[in-house]
């Protein structure tokens, strides 16, 4: 720990106080709200399935942006992507904001990005870059945060990888151009963020909202609820 002077953080889950199964339902079905009358729910979901799931499998050999509109183009007319797009759109502007009606009030986080921001750290917001940056920002303002105390933000604009690709983190460091040592990783999800520790990066696994899909059995080095997270914060040590 003794070189770290920058704090990686997932959103949902982590900055975010927000249990992910009501978060996916909320989302599913705001989606689902945003595209009623277009064609039959079944063929809703099955065209936001797949470019989700080429999204999440990029080779990086492209922004996930891409991948993902690239997706709508090989299942959609040119008439039906134009429409699609434009839904899109409007769900980001307007359903998508239903969705903070699911957020717990978490004191600790804010106080906690003080406390990080006063002892001299950087902070970077890693969370999986499946959205489009402004709904990123939105969920940041969601946790009572300001986006503008994070040096990057991942989002599908930004990255060519998602999580759990060891890759996604790679891409990160380089942007930031820090070395492992020199990061630290906060999340909730036993695949998703601690796969970071492949790289030799030191992780808190924050257990309110909890995520392991799999049941794997799992190392973090570090592991509590938000007020254990805010106590490790205040043992930090000042860096300025």
């Amino acid at each position: 720990m003794k070189n770290v002077n920058t704090i990686l953080f997932d959103l949902d889950g982590t900055l975010l106080s927000i249990d992910m199964k009501d978060f996916e339902n909320y989302f599913v079905n705001s989606l689902l709200k945003a595209f009623e009358g277009f064609k039959d729910t079944k063929f809703v979901k099955t065209i936001l399935e797949k470019p989700i799931k080429n999204t999440i499998k990029n080779d990086g050999s492209q922004t996930n942006k891409n991948v993902f509109l690239d997706s709508f183009k090989d299942i959609l007319s040119k008439d039906e992507y134009i429409e699609v797009s434009s839904r899109f759109n409007n769900f980001y502007k307007n359903e998508y904001h239903s969705m903070e009606k699911a957020v717990k009030t978490e004191d600790t986080i804010p106080k906690s990005i003080d406390i990080l921001k006063e002892k001299g750290y950087e902070l970077v917001i890693a969370t999986n870059p499946l959205f489009p940056f402004e709904a990123v920002k939105a969920r940041v303002e969601w946790a009572n945060l300001d986006i503008d105390d994070f040096k990057f933000v991942t989002s599908i604009e930004t990255s060519s990888f998602a999580k759990p690709n060891i890759n996604y983190y790679k891409e990160i460091l380089d942007e930031i151009k820090k070395d492992p040592d020199e990061c630290f990783m906060v999340g909730n999800d036993v695949l998703e963020d601690l796969v970071i520790r492949e790289l030799g990066i030191k992780t808190f696994l924050i257990n309110n909202h909890i995520l392991n899909r799999h049941n794997l059995d799992y190392i973090s080095d570090f592991e509590g609820d938000y007020n254990d997270y805010l106590k490790f914060v205040k043992s930090l040590p000042d860096i300025k």
